[in-house]
């Protein structure tokens, strides 16, 4: 049986692939997930989102080949979760860790994006953030990271993600909206 979403769900028996037809139906199943779903969450790895699918197509074809896949989770959930770890994985590679100083200084702030008294009032209301508002405003806002990434990166959950964020962006708004550069 599958929810409204078409997804099966984890309490219903999953049948095992037996033939490369049935192996052809789920990769097919699994791409439209991944473009629906999971492409946009590590927006900086985009150009490698087909080759991430594919291995991690594989790796649940092995997995499934091995019968080591339990059921407790839907086949898409399951797929996700191997697709995100290999994302982290490729993440990492690319950048090990995301700084402020990085995103301060990139083109993201660059004079062609802002005028130069604007740029840098966002600059110093943003060090008036504590680092971990840093890291979730400048993580999710210009490197378009969303809040699960986020939370899984650091550990946290992700409503502390969006709590961070929150609290950012009113820090800000009251920041900027006293500051000269920003008065009409």
């Amino acid at each position: 049986m599958q929810n409204l979403k078409g997804e099966s769900r984890p309490s219903e028996k999953f049948v095992y692939p037996q033939s490369n037809e049935d192996f052809k139906l789920l990769y097919k199943k699994l791409k439209a997930y991944a473009r629906q779903k999971l492409f946009h969450k590590y927006p900086v790895l985009e150009a490698e989102n087909e080759d991430l699918f594919q291995e991690a197509a594989l790796a649940l074809f092995i997995e499934l080949s091995q019968r080591r896949y339990q059921g407790t989770a839907s086949i898409e959930s399951y797929f996700g979760s191997i697709f995100l770890k290999m994302c982290n994985r490729a993440y990492q590679k690319l950048k090990p860790e995301l700084t402020f100083d990085e995103v301060v200084h990139s083109e993201l702030f660059g004079a062609d994006k802002l005028q130069e008294d604007k740029r840098q009032a966002l600059l110093e209301a943003i060090e008036e953030l504590t680092d971990g508002e840093k890291l979730v405003i400048t993580a999710h806002y210009f490197y378009g990271f969303d809040y699960e990434i986020l939370a899984l990166r650091t550990g946290l959950t992700e409503q502390a993600i969006k709590n961070r964020a929150y609290k950012a962006r009113k820090k800000l708004l009251t920041l900027l909206t006293n500051h000269p550069a920003f008065k009409n």
